[in-house]
């Protein structure tokens, strides 16, 4: 199978959802503009910014679509809010300070018209981290935990460098952590059938979306890489993303199937790592509160025997001959 040149059947929008880049947006802009194959339509949305970043884009770029919120809702509100403003059939969501390549909207797509039954389609990128001085030229063949993991999945088609992925099949296993990157391809339908980004993720929001967009839906997926995903500042505390995992995976186990007992005891395994995480890094700061983390891994998978260990015999001996 080849991968077709044209693509009438697609009309593109790249939302792009900012605050307070100002100028700097420019960088993303400049590559959205730059494409071999540009969007029909690239909407901006300005989540309240205060540098006047709206007005910035909306007079230097004047056919940019450029939506003010009244409040600030956060990057993934800010998407939906694009979303559902876009009037192409096919979203394509673009970090603020990122650059796409310049082929980077033709791969995409290129997956979608080699795989019509495709309901998204994903790539790779570069990983230019300026915060803590890393670089990264891939992430599919420069992290080995990824390269791993990929090769053990099977997918049910390869073409043109392309892999086509049935729903579920990749699923189990970015339960163990996101290797799905962004920018990414979706249809508009099928990103607003499955109710857009949740609002109340504001960290690891993608992981959240691909987890919930590929249980149902196949997608096509190729190494290919088409930007260069740029960090040039800190995230946010590890405590914040710790709670956020936590959201995500039990939104998992209470929303997929009730007969797919794996995921599910998969889900409650990884649920229980986090909070058996949570107990080792308050084990000397705090020991009352290490030992309640412990005991909610205990309850919720207790087949550890280490967690098992420390919440019925050792914990609780200590305990009383501290207190004795």
């Amino acid at each position: 199978m080849s991968v077709p040149v044209y693509y009438d059947n697609f009309q593109v929008t790249v939302v792009i959802s900012t605050y307070n880049r100002g100028s700097l947006i420019k960088r993303t802009l400049d590559s959205v503009f730059a494409q071999t194959m540009p969007p029909d339509e690239v909407i901006v949305v300005d989540d309240v910014s205060t540098d006047g970043t709206g007005d910035w884009v909306k007079e230097n770029y004047p056919t940019v679509k450029v939506i003010r919120n009244s409040v600030n809702l956060m990057t993934s509100e800010s998407r939906n809010v694009g979303a559902r403003e876009a009037g192409g059939n096919v979203l394509i969501f673009l970090d603020h300070d990122d650059e796409l390549l310049p082929k980077g909207i033709e791969i995409l797509l290129g997956g979608l018209a080699a795989f019509p039954e495709a309901k998204a389609s994903f790539s790779d990128h570069t990983l230019n981290d300026k915060v803590r001085k890393k670089f990264q030229p891939n992430h599919y063949e420069f992290i080995a935990d990824y390269k791993k993991r990929l090769s053990a999945l099977r997918p049910s088609v390869v073409s043109g460098g392309y892999s086509l992925f049935k729903p579920k099949s990749f699923y189990r296993n970015l339960i163990r952590g996101n290797m799905l990157q962004q920018p990414y391809a979706v249809y508009k339908k099928v990103f607003t059938e499955i109710g857009g980004y949740r609002r109340s993720v504001y960290y690891c929001e993608d992981w959240d979306m691909y987890l919930r967009l590929i249980y149902r839906a196949q997608f096509v997926f190729t190494k290919k890489i088409v930007s260069n995903h740029i960090i040039e500042r800190g995230s946010l505390s590890l405590n914040d993303a710790w709670h956020m995992w936590l959201k995500v995976l039990w939104h998992q186990f209470f929303t997929v199937d009730i007969i797919d007992v794996y995921s599910r005891v998969l889900l409650l395994r990884k649920i229980s790592i986090l909070y058996k995480t949570k107990g080792d890094q308050l084990l000397r700061s705090n020991f009352s509160r290490a030992y309640l983390y412990y005991l909610k891994a205990f309850l919720v998978w207790p087949f550890d025997p280490a967690v098992a260990c420390r919440a019925l015999f050792v914990f609780p001996l200590f305990w009383c001959k501290k207190n004795a």
